[in-house]
């Protein structure tokens, strides 16, 4: 009896177990981060198949915009899923006719008929979706993307009813979506039609170009029933678009305080605005934070012109200067008095220019002097300038991190050092009734570059050596002679000594394209110093050259131009506002263009032009690839888009562009090359680059042995890591095609070889947290082969990877690649 109850009662246990197994597969998670650190990455590969199913990746993406009437939907799960049960609870709202099927883990949803025209679609996963052990879903799913609707005018340059429009020598509509051009030009009108009006297309944005007469009302029409070029759907609303424009683009600027000033609290201030053609200026003050702050001081241009506090404004107001048409006026801004603290105020017009300031009101003021380890600060009162004592103060890193803390003495002054390098230094100062903040970011007006023939360096790492540069002269022309020479010293407890007689140097001359102009190691006089010389060719490369010497690892450099024939009046710079892009940014670049003798040169022509270049990736392990060809362009690439306009007052000029790579297999290196014309009509130029990766991650593919053997397995390894080269995990799928080429003559009596891909395998795979993971391969004939590794993003951005393998067949002859450049064309 007694073994009839244990029996029983196991039975039962067993069957709670099950069904707690099968149904309450919430506690898959729990469970799972408790035994991972245990289990190797192999075991926890094989153990999959137990686990409840989760929505690995799915398509459309999530919020996904103009998606295509016919676009699948498809949904990867994490296990092999029981498709009865899957397949009853999939819901799709509106509801659509179609078909599922299946490729292993991922279910696909086929439309029957179109999706309905701009409709939100919902698709819903319920937790009745089992796996093939009949596992209930963790949780239950859901995402949502838009349809395509019709073609629509998404912005026009410049802005509806603009008061203030320099039009410069075109207009602009930009659409939705690219355009049957026709369809578009034959229903649009301009009135007054401008003189010499030409219609060019750029993608999805019409420039309309003509002589536009100043202080003129256009009015421009574009009737509804325009046709996309892809679905021929139409425009539903007629578009009518004013403008009056003006011989000047309207400017508003805060005049020489920067983005951020300081005021006295309790006392009321005046700001400065700098205006040109515009109307009104709506202004809005916000209380900010420290944290803030800190962020607000690593701001690009970008984060500038989108940042918004989250708070309410604690005052908002309306001015509405006096600016006659095409005149530049200074109007003064008066502002109550402050209460001690942080500031954000935020200037903007119905010309869409706009202008931003932090301000600092308290009632002391710091100076604020650093080294690559030190700080001193000294705090004055702003009424007397008084030394403040007792005052409370923080430094912080660029990153936002303390770094060190203390009190001014009885001089009002504090000093410290700090462990570790730091590109800025943000000091703020706290008491009663008070509030204080500096930054060596702080010296607008004041920096190196504003001092005519000054050497200066922005690095503050801890640097064992000084080494000063320079050439006799800041200009050559081709065929003269360069003399340099270089001053170097070691740095020993905060004193300069001279390095021993024949310490090396290494010197080397390069231009932007890496050409070498010269190199050779130097060894230091008995002063510290190395000097030389060399000729420059009659076809030397005009441009800037680098000269730079190298000395225990420590580098340092100057710059020379070599011109043709006279010294330029401008000096252009072009940057970046950051050092790298994900496809699906923008970017935004600033065109500087100065006087050498320090002036800017506002209001110059500015003509620029965007490159795109493929971009092979330097995986750390140099045997992976991601791609199997040699980029195909030479210099800067191919041209994708240009433009042009007028510095500002303080001579710069920013483009934004998109930086959309998403037709291409490859990153990309942007390169942007902004020409200025000078006084005397001569052009001159300035280039940056940029890399545009192409998703968050890359896939790098090699064969474990570049040639095979048919019907002997092989296989390739996948490696993926993210744009830094840190290996990272990811879902991927893969294709494996042989390679053939196939003879045909073409009309002209020649013959051609075209490259035919025929699928052999596909399949997908998952890398570790290595970034490893391998494809299995038999070939069954020789013949080249490729295998084509593809991953998703985050973003949906669509990463490839490549990878080729040649197969060698006994007893049967295997061609290598045919080419077609046997001949050349004249």
């Amino acid at each position: 009896m007694r073994k009839s109850v244990l029996a029983f009662a196991l039975l039962l246990l067993t069957g709670l177990a099950a069904a707690a197994f099968f149904q309450y597969t919430t506690i898959d998670r729990p469970i799972r981060a408790r035994l991972r650190p245990a289990l190797s990455q192999s075991v926890q590969d094989r153990l999959r198949p137990l686990r409840a199913p989760e929505v690995l990746r799915f398509s459309p993406r999530w919020n996904a915009e103009d998606v295509g009437p016919r676009t699948p939907v498809s949904i990867t799960f994490l296990t092999e899923m029981d498709h009865p049960s899957t397949e009853a609870n999939i819901h799709i709202e509106p509801p659509v006719a179609g078909s599922f099927s299946w490729h292993e883990k991922t279910l696909t949803f086929t439309p029957a008929e179109p999706w309905p025209l701009d409709t939100e679609i919902t698709v819903r996963v319920d937790r009745g979706a089992r796996s093939r052990l009949y596992r209930r879903m963790i949780e239950p799913f859901r995402w949502s993307f838009r349809t395509l609707g019709p073609p629509r005018v998404v912005e026009t340059e410049p802005a509806q009813n603009a008061r203030y429009a320099y039009t410069g020598d075109r207009i602009v509509i930009r659409f939705n979506r690219l355009m049957d051009r026709a369809s578009v030009e034959s229903r649009l009108r301009v009135d007054p039609e401008p003189l010499n009006m030409a219609l060019e297309w750029q993608g999805e944005q019409l420039l309309i170009g003509g002589a536009f007469r100043p202080s003129t009302e256009y009015t421009v029409t574009l009737l509804k029933g325009a046709q996309d070029a892809v679905y021929g759907l139409e425009t539903e609303e007629d578009l009518t678009w004013s403008f009056t424009t003006t011989q000047r683009y309207p400017h508003l600027a805060i005049v020489g305080t920067g983005r951020f000033a300081s005021v006295q609290a309790g006392h009321p201030a005046q700001l400065m605005l700098n205006l040109v053609n515009i109307s009104q200026v709506d202004l809005s003050l916000y209380r900010i934070d420290v944290p803030a702050y800190l962020r607000m001081a690593n701001f690009s241009p970008d984060d500038w012109q989108h940042f918004a506090p989250a708070s309410e404004p604690i005052r908002t107001w309306t001015v509405k200067p006096d600016v006659p048409t095409d005149e530049e006026v200074q109007f003064p801004l008066e502002l109550d008095p402050l209460e001690p603290g942080l500031y954000f105020l935020a200037a903007t017009t119905p010309e869409a220019a706009a202008e931003s300031q932090v301000l600092v009101a308290g009632h002391s003021a710091l100076t604020l002097k650093r080294s690559p380890t030190q700080i001193l600060a000294w705090a004055t009162r702003m009424d007397d300038g008084t030394p403040v004592a007792g005052l409370s103060l923080q430094a912080y890193n660029s990153d936002g991190e303390l770094i060190a803390e203390g009190q001014t003495d009885g001089d009002g002054l504090w000093f410290t050092r700090f462990a570790g390098a730091s590109e800025q230094i943000h000091v703020i100062a706290t008491a009663d009734n008070d509030f204080a903040a500096a930054s060596d970011a702080w010296q607008q007006g004041i920096e190196p570059w504003q001092f005519e023939g000054i050497q200066w360096q922005g690095d503050f790492r801890p640097r064992a050596h000084r080494v000063f540069l320079y050439t006799d002269r800041p200009i050559y022309r081709p065929g003269q002679t360069v003399h340099f020479k270089g001053v170097v010293r070691r740095e020993q407890a905060g004193e300069y000594a001279q390095p021993p007689a024949g310490t090396p140097v290494e010197i080397r001359v390069t231009n932007w394209n890496d050409e070498v102009l010269y190199e050779k190691t130097l060894e230091t006089t008995p002063f510290g110093s190395v000097y030389d010389s060399f000729e420059l060719s009659d076809e030397v490369g005009l441009g800037e050259w680098r000269l730079v010497a190298r000395i225990d690892g420590e580098e340092y450099e100057t710059t020379f131009q070599i011109e043709e024939y006279r010294k330029p009046e401008y000096a252009v710079d072009v940057r970046f506002d950051r050092p790298d892009y994900i496809n699906g940014d923008t970017f935004q670049a600033t065109v500087s263009a100065r006087y050498f003798f320090g002036a800017p040169a506002a209001g110059a022509q500015i003509r620029w032009t965007l490159y795109a270049n493929d971009y092979d990736f330097p995986f750390p392990d140099e045997s992976f690839r991601d791609l199997a060809t040699q980029p195909l362009y030479q210099g800067y690439g191919r041209e994708i888009a240009r433009g042009e306009g007028l510095a500002d007052d303080s001579g710069t000029f920013v483009i934004s562009q998109p930086a959309d790579i998403s037709s291409e297999d490859r990153s990309q290196v942007f390169t942007l090359e902004a020409e200025v014309t000078d006084p005397a009509a001569q052009p001159i130029s300035g280039v940056a680059s940029v890399l545009v990766h192409r998703g968050e991650f890359y896939v790098g593919v090699r064969p474990e042995n570049y040639v095979a053997e048919a019907g002997t397995a092989t296989r390739f390894k996948v490696r993926t890591v993210d744009v830094a080269g840190t290996p990272v995990a990811g879902e991927l799928t893969y294709t494996i095609e042989q390679v053939t080429w196939k003879q045909r003559e073409t009309e002209a009596g020649f013959l051609e070889w075209d490259e035919v891909r025929m699928p052999v395998a596909q399949g997908s795979l998952a890398t570790d947290a290595a970034g490893d993971g391998v494809i299995e391969f038999t070939p069954e004939a020789g013949g080249s082969y490729q295998v084509r590794v593809r991953g998703t993003d985050t973003r949906g951005n669509r990463v490839l990877g490549f990878g080729s393998l040649w197969v060698s067949e006994p007893g049967r002859f295997v061609a290598w690649r045919f080419g077609n450049n046997d001949r050349i064309g004249l």
